[in-house]
């Protein structure tokens, strides 16, 4: 199954949303997130956080449609953006973060796009991009998320890449970019991690 996580941050667009929700996906709304949600119609499966920044009239009618609320208090160790992702987690085996943040909240974006480091099911949508992580092992991508692709070193990192502008066998270390912005050329293209972590950036460029 796959969970659709809606965070309060700068909201996709509709034509982007349906791009990536399926019928059957799971939808969590966490506190302003579900703003987007009740914009667009979308009803969640459940709601979350300790919704200090959402309208009162809009829990109000959550609770009237009787969708699952978990409420948490303000002071405590984990955003509710983190908290969307361990419940998401409990339920699906892929997570779609949507609604990150974005340069006006850049300390919640990078908070999220880090946290992905612990949940590598999760994949960020942005709408122009793909964020996820890539652990050791073989990994395929394809042009069907777009063609420019850019990795960055999360750790110590040695890589192999095959069918792209710039192939190679690469060791890179963290504040090292000589991975950033490379292309796919032909449909497919191969990456594999004999050690280490990298970000993954994916989209049209």
């Amino acid at each position: 199954m796959k969970a659709i996580i809606s965070l309060g941050g700068q909201p996709l667009s509709i034509e982007r949303f349906n791009s990536v929700y399926e019928n059957g996906d799971y939808i969590i709304g966490v506190d302003s997130g579900c703003q987007f949600l009740y914009n667009q119609n979308i009803m969640p499966d459940l709601i979350l956080g300790d919704f200090d920044s959402i309208e009162k009239s809009l829990l109000s009618y959550y609770k009237s449609q009787n969708i699952p609320i978990k409420i948490f208090p303000v002071i405590k160790n984990e955003t509710d953006g983190e908290l969307g992702f361990i419940e998401g987690s409990k339920i699906a085996n892929e997570l779609l973060i949507i609604g990150t943040g974005g340069l006006s909240e850049i300390d919640h974006f990078l908070g999220n796009v880090f946290l992905l480091t612990r949940y590598p099911n999760a994949t960020i949508v942005l709408e122009e991009e793909w964020i996820n992580v890539l652990e050791k092992g073989k990994h395929m991508v394809n042009k069907e998320k777009g063609d420019s692709i850019s990795f960055l070193p999360l750790e110590s990192t040695h890589l192999i890449l095959i069918g792209f502008d710039y192939d190679g066998n690469i060791k890179t270390e963290v504040g090292h970019i000589i991975t950033l912005r490379n292309r796919i050329k032909e449909f497919e293209a191969k990456i594999e991690i004999l050690e280490g972590k990298m970000l993954l950036i994916q989209g049209k460029k």
